[in-house]
């Protein structure tokens, strides 16, 4: 089985907005035992990684609602104090779950927004992300729990973060490719960019129904290629 994906790196996207007070977080801080001061910044990650790795697995197995704090503490091998050195709440642990599986595709959509062939670019960088999807579980796992708890607070919000930030590099591409001439002049780029989600959503479905498919890799890239080129021509 493949080694899941772990970034450590943060999202430089999207911020949690449901904070709460500074005062009440140290209040609550004060009544939970709290993990060693004196720890490296390797073995804080690790840490972090594990919460990550076990509330993943358990929001999967068992559904984000009936998912405790205690259980993930129990799943990671570690204390609920080390949990709240690392997150508020289980609202901020799905965040950051969801933030690993996108920041990287975000962050390369954003530097091919400034490229030539900027088009074509986003193109391969969807290609790279489906087929990490396909071959890696924990991904298929967060997809799994995204699709049926995507409403939840702050995970919505972060969702249409990312639609926005996407939405408006679509616009960008689109009237830089119209003074190339690599779009037609009366290119819309917000219907662009809805038939892209649509497509990006049901390739997304087909993964997760049709994960052992030895033909879905060629077949995401051949639809992938095929509708992009298509979308110039509209």
């Amino acid at each position: 089985m493949a080694a899941p994906l772990r970034k450590s790196k943060r999202s430089i996207i999207y911020k949690p907005v449901c904070k709460t007070s500074e005062l009440g977080y140290t209040a609550r801080l004060a009544n939970i035992p709290q993990p060693p001061m004196r720890r490296t910044k390797n073995e804080a990650e690790q840490t972090r990684n594990s919460i990550l790795d076990a509330a993943l697995t358990l929001f999967d197995e068992q559904g984000y609602t009936q998912t405790t704090l205690s259980s993930i503490a129990r799943k990671a091998g570690v204390t609920r104090g080390a949990i709240y050195w690392h997150f508020e709440n289980k609202d901020e642990i799905l965040v950051a779950l969801a933030q690993e599986q996108f920041h990287d595709l975000m962050q390369q959509n954003a530097d091919a927004v400034r490229r030539p062939n900027s088009w074509e670019t986003i193109c391969d960088n969807l290609i790279t992300f489906f087929q990490t999807l396909i071959h890696h579980p924990a991904r298929l796992r967060f997809f799994r729990v995204f699709n049926q708890h995507g409403c939840t607070q702050p995970l919505a919000q972060l969702h249409r973060d990312y639609k926005l930030i996407w939405q408006q590099q679509c616009r960008e591409i689109v009237e830089r490719g119209k003074a190339e001439g690599r779009f037609r002049a009366d290119t819309d780029p917000d219907y662009l960019f809805f038939h892209m989600g649509v497509i990006f959503r049901g390739l997304v479905e087909m993964c997760l129904e049709e994960p052992d498919n030895p033909s879905l890799a060629a077949y995401i890239e051949r639809a992938l290629k095929n509708t992009t080129a298509m979308l110039q021509t509209l």
